[in-house]
């Protein structure tokens, strides 16, 4: 099977934002009576939305829909003033996305950050590049593992799901791609274990983003899939 396209997750795959992310939530925490948290701790609740997040960081026993709400908004707030001033692409994430512009591969983002600031970090960070499709967590569109979002993607790239890469760094994507009918591929650089990904079904897992390059190539010499 001959791969001819790539849809990204944001955080973690593309982008180191964990420390952006991490800052903005203290200061929600800190706004809501709450002490700050490790930035680490952090790292594990990232991935499904800005409101498990929120719900992940706030003590259970305090958990109520007021001061669940206040705190999401705050975040949210907190974290549209300063998208991406701690933000940092990973090592060899401008080489692949030179690589495959060049080479004519298109290319998409899915992200289940809030689609607002998706657009805001993409635009700071990833702004010289080409991608066919942009999208983070809307009210009309279901989150990642639902597969909508990311088979709009597909069609935006005019791929098929089954020609498409899906890269990403956690549970969650590898489930999204698998929805999706596409290829999960592991990155073993971001938020997550090996361990969740393997687990989750992810059918490669590379170390450095222009590995990515070397499987699709390989894949496609071989005819089809290794593991």
């Amino acid at each position: 099977m001959a791969f001819n396209a790539v849809v990204f997750d944001l955080d973690g795959t593309l982008l180191d934002t964990l420390p952006d992310i991490g800052e903005a939530m203290n200061r929600a925490l800190q706004a809501i009576g709450l002490p700050a948290l490790p930035a680490e701790e952090f790292r594990e609740r990232v991935g499904w939305g800005a409101r498990v997040l929120v719900e992940k960081s706030v003590p259970e026993t305090l958990h109520c829909e007021e001061l669940i709400e206040c705190c999401l908004s705050e975040f949210k707030r907190q974290y549209e003033a300063q998208p991406a001033s701690l933000t940092a692409a990973y090592d060899g994430v401008y080489a692949l996305l030179d690589e495959l512009q060049g080479r004519g591969i298109a290319s998409a983002i899915v992200s289940n950050k809030p689609h607002s600031l998706t657009r805001l970090v993409v635009e700071q960070l990833l702004g010289e590049y080409r991608f066919a499709y942009v999208q983070g967590d809307h009210p009309d569109l279901p989150k990642k593992p639902d597969p909508t979002a990311t088979l709009r993607a597909a069609a935006a790239m005019k791929s098929r799901p089954a020609e498409t890469v899906f890269l990403g760094d956690s549970g969650v994507d590898m489930a999204t791609a698998l929805a999706a009918g596409m290829c999960p591929v592991g990155a073993a650089w971001g938020f997550r274990s090996q361990t969740e990904l393997r687990d989750a079904g992810a059918r490669f897992i590379i170390h450095r983003p222009l590995e990515l390059l070397d499987m699709m190539t390989e894949t496609r010499l071989a005819g089809g899939a290794k593991t």
